[in-house]
């Protein structure tokens, strides 16, 4: 199973965060209409990263009540543990 991380333990490469980056705002939109269809705000909880069997890491938000898969895999050389 893979090991899920806090992203504070980690450094990303300007590439992999200029790669999430542009997944928050391509998806920032469709969170803003599904928050006003329900007519409240959307708790949208921090980031998280998961490591994969080959050393890869997917970072990911999971939102609570609304079904849509936000992740992003980096691999394993665009990743580190802080020293």
């Amino acid at each position: 199973m893979a090991k899920i991380i806090n992203l504070d333990a980690i450094m990303l490469s300007p590439a992999a965060v200029a790669a999430w980056q542009k997944v928050a705002q391509r998806l920032a939109p469709a969170l803003r209409e599904i928050s006003e269809k329900r007519g409240d705000a959307l708790d949208i909880p921090d980031e998280q990263g998961r490591v994969n069997d080959d050393g890869s890491l997917t970072i990911f938000v999971e939102i609570p009540g609304v079904d849509m898969n936000i992740s992003l895999e980096v691999p394993a050389s665009q990743w580190a543990y802080i020293q």
